[in-house]
């Protein structure tokens, strides 16, 4: 037995553990979410604008306008007090994703439906689907329009988590439902039916009631619900018919499997199905009875179905095939009901390892009327309370060979049995009190301050007060009664679920209020939020607080003494990623026990226009890049996200060199001749961004814009030079003249054509221009040359420019030519008889030459016409063989250019023989 109590108190200390661990690494994960997230903001009010893109400023007006998808890291607030008419919205494969509300006023944003879209299958207003993680539903009010059946416009599900049932699938996990308000609809939060695995559902401070017929549904590990109202569950009992096939819908069912081990915790709830019947407020069945599955219920009130007749009724609680169980704290209520048939508090319970059932009030209810096979298991029955117990009933019926029984109230009615199932001697059963019958004596027999009014508090004088056996070593939480106050208060335990309270001596927990404070984001260190309301039943104790979670970047402190709540970092307020900070504080008494009390104080953020931020920045882009070529984007933010920034270069832009997209920030080129690395390889900018909100507030940045070096084309020009004309070999005409752009290369220079001759040579270094063969330079030939001259580079691609260069021959005047010449002549040709003509030139064209006899002109035998060169007889006499038998005469010529250049030739004129006529002599006659 001992053993078996270690066992347990180590499982119940590691479940505590684990809810414990779940509840902070929720709200750790959440914070952690809100401060990395995106925000986007609805605002049906906002119907029309043209500008809506999700901002502060310009909210969509619908979840509509999300395109039915959420986003991972995404926070999508609605405000509050707004009515919002849509669809579906799906959680399909995200994670760290919020959707709540913002704006001042506690009325919740509600969405409505009334149809499920056309899916043509059920659907949910919010659909979490395999893949998603992190996932927080808060503040939300969902909401459809029952009908007659289930085919009428109706929101079927309010929140539906579905997925594989691959036991190996990525199932949700993590999932938070909070704050919210479910209402008129087919089933308030449901996992699809023995199809999905969910992994950490938290379902706290919900209220869902008007629903056709689960308000919960989920076949889950790790499950918690909370701090929830559900009422109006199982609508269909009205609306279809009374039996289970119509009507089958429970509160609360959860439904583990696919393997999956873990907790439920069913904690501080009101289950009411005082309007409805059939099913439970609370079922729980195990589908594979595989893996470690645990139970926890305790601090409930549940109110039963109301009609139980005809096997087609229900009751509070059926739990089936689970391990252990530790129920307590509840309280099962069944007066007050319209029918005279009293509802039921337990219908079935089948543990396979151990229950625990202790301080729970049952008034007027069915008791245990059927618990199953729980054969040698371990189950413990301790300090209940069971009152008006009806006469037709079992309070209990167990079938188990170990029952341990102790400190019970039991007031039954006639006709009542206390056990079944099981024989006596099977039972370990010490201090109970059993009455059977006469109600008005109950006061007196147990001691009751009034039960029929429903006051199960015992007074001073109680037969039950310090009478009941003491336990200790037994796990969880056995030592708080069923109004949470410390047991035992006297010398040993009261006997019943609520241990006598003398005067307020016990000790109560603190309660913490739910608050909200608005402070300004960016509030400096120091600024006080607001002072954190709380009470204690015992009003001599001192309060301490803390808080304990939801502190991001530990932003406030609280004042352990007064809970004055004040900034401490301001670094987190920022209304854009956490426009509403959720902090979880604590009141500690410093009673027996030091007990706690927690509430969630929600600081929200008024938005306060914020400095744009730009910081500097260095782009790269080419020289002589042409007008239009983007440099790059500056880059700046606005803490405001829903702002729009304009930009602008302030200085620092050399000769209008770039442009800025005063709406986009794109840096782009303007003067392409400006951007030339040999002259200016750097341009820093002074650029200046300012904010559309309240005052335009601004920033700047130095944008430095570095020019890349871009090999660029030699630069060469048509040049032309003057040679004069027969100029020497050798001789140099100059340096072509080219440049490069590019410092430090070298040229190169090629003669591509033109060269007739190859009367020139060019230095391919240096681009000199040297005669090489003068014989073609003559001006009367080619009097000008055109060289096509490459020059190339040295640089990445050789580029190369070619231009054509002109060398111009100059006109020299030169010598005129003439040729030596023989002639003949007659010695009987008369004067003016035409000799011959002189053969001579001038190789400059268009100049005239003179001709003159200068010597051997014997007896000026012959005249020359000047002007054409003819020799013509002057003087025939002189034509005598037999004296000048030979004629040499010089002939000079010049001509009529500059220096009047001159040349001379020799001109013979021999007699030719000829036949002469025969010269009588009179003999008579005497010769001369």
């Amino acid at each position: 037995m001992m053993e078996e109590k270690a066992e347990l108190e180590q499982l119940n200390i590691t479940v505590n553990v684990k809810f414990i661990f779940f509840t902070i690494l929720l709200v750790f994960v959440y914070s952690t979410i809100i401060f990395a997230q995106n925000v986007v903001y609805i605002n049906p009010e906002n119907e029309g604008d043209p500008d809506e893109n999700g901002s502060y400023e310009h909210p969509f007006s619908s979840w509509k306008d999300l395109n039915l998808q959420t986003q991972s890291n995404f926070t999508y607030l609605q405000k509050r007090g707004t009515v919002d008419t849509a669809w579906v919205t799906y959680f399909d494969s995200v994670s760290n994703v919020k959707c709540g509300a913002y704006g001042p006023g506690n009325t919740l944003p509600k969405i409505v439906t009334h149809s499920d879209n056309g899916a043509g299958h059920p659907n949910g207003l919010f659909n979490v689907t395999n893949g998603a993680h992190h996932i927080t539903i808060d503040s939300l009010h969902l909401s459809g329009v029952l009908g007659v059946s289930w085919y009428d416009p109706i929101l079927i599900m309010g929140i539906k988590i579905s997925g594989s049932n691959n036991p190996n699938a990525d199932w949700p996990t993590n999932i938070s439902i909070t704050n919210c308000e479910i209402a008129y609809a087919g089933s308030g939060i449901i996992t699809l039916k023995f199809q999905t695995g969910v992994d950490s559902l938290l379902i706290d401070n919900c209220k869902i009631h008007d629903i056709m017929a689960e308000g919960i549904f989920s076949p889950g590990a790790n499950m918690t619900v909370r701090n929830c109202h559900l009422y109006r569950i199982n609508m269909a009992w009205h609306y279809v018919g009374h039996t289970h096939g119509e009507s089958g819908g429970d509160a609360i069912q959860m439904s583990p499997g696919n393997s999956m081990a873990g907790t439920v915790l069913i904690e501080n709830n009101i289950i009411d199905r005082r309007e409805t019947g059939n099913k439970f407020c609370f079922i729980y069945n195990d589908l594979d009875n595989v893996g470690e599955h645990n139970l926890i219920v305790r601090y409930n009130t549940f109110y039963p179905p109301k009609d139980t007749a005809d096997d087609e009724g229900g009751a509070a609680m059926y739990l089936k095939k689970f391990d252990t169980a530790w129920i307590y704290g509840n309280k099962y209520i069944g007066r007050g009901y319209a029918t005279t048939e009293r509802p039921e508090s337990v219908a079935q319970i089948q543990a396979n390892k151990a229950l625990y059932f202790y301080y729970n009030l049952l008034d007027s209810v069915g008791g245990f009327e059927s618990i199953g096979p729980i054969n040698d298991k371990d189950l413990r029955v301790f300090n209940n309370t069971f009152v008006d117990m009806p006469g037709d009933r079992n309070v209990m019926r167990f079938l188990s060979d170990s029952l341990h029984l102790y400190n019970n109230i039991i007031a039954m009615q006639p006709g009542a049995t206390l056990l079944t199932g099981t024989s006596t001697e099977k039972v370990d059963s010490a201090n109970n009190l059993i009455q059977t019958g006469n109600p008005d004596s109950w006061n007196t027999i147990f001691g009751f301050v009034n039960w029929q009014n429903g006051d199960y508090h015992i007074t001073e004088g109680s037969p039950s007060h310090n009478t009941g056996v003491d336990y200790y070593g037994y796990p969880y939480n056995f030592y708080f009664d069923n109004d949470s106050v410390q047991v035992p208060q006297g010398i040993t335990r009261d006997i019943g679920a609520l241990e006598f309270d003398e005067g307020g001596a016990s000790n109560s927990p603190p309660q913490v209020e739910n608050q909200e404070f608005y402070i300004d984001e960016n509030s400096t260190f120091g600024t006080q939020v607001g002072i954190v309301i709380a009470s204690d039943y015992n009003t001599a104790q001192t309060l301490t607080f803390s808080i304990i979670s939801g502190n991001i970047n530990n932003a406030f402190e609280i004042n352990s003494s007064t809970g004055e709540l004040t900034v401490v970092n301001s670094t987190p307020l920022n209304f854009e990623v956490n426009p509403v900070i959720d902090l979880i504080v604590q009141a500690k008494d410093n009673g027996f026990g030091t007990l706690t009390g927690q509430g969630t104080i929600s600081v929200n953020l008024n938005d306060v226009n914020e400095v744009p931020s730009i910081i500097n920045q260095s782009f790269n882009t080419n020289e002589n890049g042409s007008n239009g070529t983007q440099a790059g984007t500056v880059n700046a933010t606005d803490p405001d996200t829903w702002q729009t920034l304009s930009y602008q270069i302030l200085s620092g832009n050399t000769s209008n060199a770039f442009q800025i997209g005063a709406g986009t920030g794109i840096l782009s080129v303007a003067n392409s001749s400006a951007l030339d690395f040999e002259t200016l390889s750097q341009f820093v900018l002074t650029i200046e961004v300012t904010d559309n909100g309240s005052g335009n507030l601004t920033d700047q940045a130095i944008i430095t814009i570095n020019l890349i070096d871009v090999n660029e084309q030699p630069e060469m020009v048509n040049q032309t030079f003057t040679l004069a004309e027969n100029s020497y070999n050798g001789y140099e005409l100059g340096n072509i003249i080219a440049i490069d752009p590019d410092n430090g290369q070298s040229l190169t220079y090629t003669i591509l054509s033109g060269n007739t001759g190859s009367a020139f040579y060019m230095e391919t270094t240096t681009g000199l221009l040297i005669v090489l063969n003068n014989s073609f330079l003559n001006y009367e030939v080619i009097p000008e040359f055109y060289l096509l001259v490459e020059v190339t580079d040295n640089g990445q691609g050789n580029l190369s420019v070619q231009a054509t260069i002109t060398i111009s021959i100059t006109d020299v005047n030169e010598v005129p030519q003439i040729e030596d010449m023989v002639l003949p002549i007659d010695p009987f040709m008369p004067d003016g008889s035409e000799v011959g003509q002189v053969i001579a030139s001038d190789p400059d064209n268009g100049q005239t030459m003179t001709f003159e006899i200068i010597d051997g002109n014997t007896d000026n035998a012959f005249a020359i016409n000047p002007g054409t060169g003819l020799i013509t007889v002057a003087n025939s006499n002189a034509l005598d063989p037999s004296i000048n038998p030979i004629f040499a005469l010089t002939v000079k010529v010049t001509d009529n250019g500059a220096g009047n250049l001159f040349a001379q030739g020799t001109v013979t004129l021999t007699f030719e023989e000829t036949n002469q006529q025969p010269i009588m002599i009179n003999k008579n006659t005497k010769p001369y």
